[in-house]
């Protein structure tokens, strides 16, 4: 029966009628185009769970207007699969700051096609950055890069920190790069050490001496000779003989 409603019968569902469909008949819609996001706001009124449990192929073709239209309660229940259906601009314009109520699961569904157009601060909920994958974190753009906070830099592992590329490098910020654990500092490729220069020596300074301790040789011998000049006496004196050698 449900399937067989048509698009104005859709339309005019009240805020009620909505409230009552179950999950189980999320499946038996044909279409959540006519779902509207004004007026009676059936979209804000289905359960979090029938949300949750909308086909991905369907959930796909939700408009900019109807993901804004979606509660925190619902978006927090998404699935990874609904969310590797959206489009940059969809996770962007249409999730937009509710981004921040997508769980850690959820978050495995932002990939190349569309993890690059977010507001990194969007991603504001408790671990959700540091649910992001190396893999993830290699596709960030450098605009995101440059968002990363002292408060996210902390909680970086070791191969998160490996993924940084040369291009992403540069953009870090100097208060992110003196967050960053010193166990991860090690794992920073010479591409990216190299790449710190490209903006300025201050990244280079903005190491400690508890992270300079963990410079590699093979680190130091990729970098440059003004790199070499810039870093800060107390770090220097930091390094192990391992790694001057």
């Amino acid at each position: 029966q449900i399937a067989d409603l048509s698009a104005t019968q859709i339309a005019t569902l009240t805020a009620d009628q909505a409230l009552a469909l179950q999950p189980v008949q999320a499946g038996m819609f044909k279409s959540f185009a006519a779902f509207t996001t004004s007026g009676v706001d059936a979209i804000a009124n289905l359960d979090p769970k029938f949300v949750a449990a909308i086909p991905a192929a369907k959930f796909a073709a939700f408009t900019n207007n109807q993901l804004g239209e979606l509660t925190g309660d619902q978006v927090a229940l998404l699935s990874s699969a609904q969310i590797a259906t959206l489009t940059a601009d969809k996770v962007d314009n249409g999730l937009g700051a509710d981004i921040a109520y997508l769980s850690k699961s959820a978050l495995a569904g932002l990939s190349k096609s569309n993890i690059g157009n977010f507001t990194l601060t969007d991603l504001s909920g408790d671990g959700q950055f540091a649910a992001l994958t190396p893999a993830q974190i290699a596709l960030l753009s450098t605009a995101q890069i440059a968002a990363i906070s002292a408060d996210n830099a902390v909680t970086m592992t070791p191969a998160a920190v490996a993924a940084i590329t040369a291009t992403q490098a540069p953009k870090l910020t100097t208060a992110a790069i003196a967050s960053l654990d010193p166990k991860t500092i090690s794992s920073l490729s010479n591409k990216a050490i190299v790449a710190l220069t490209t903006v300025s020596d201050a990244q280079i300074q903005a190491f400690t001496p508890e992270q300079a301790v963990n410079l590699t040789s093979s680190q130091l011998k990729a970098m440059t000779s003004s790199q070499i000049g810039a870093i800060e006496s107390e770090d220097f004196l930091a390094l192990t003989p391992a790694a001057i050698k």
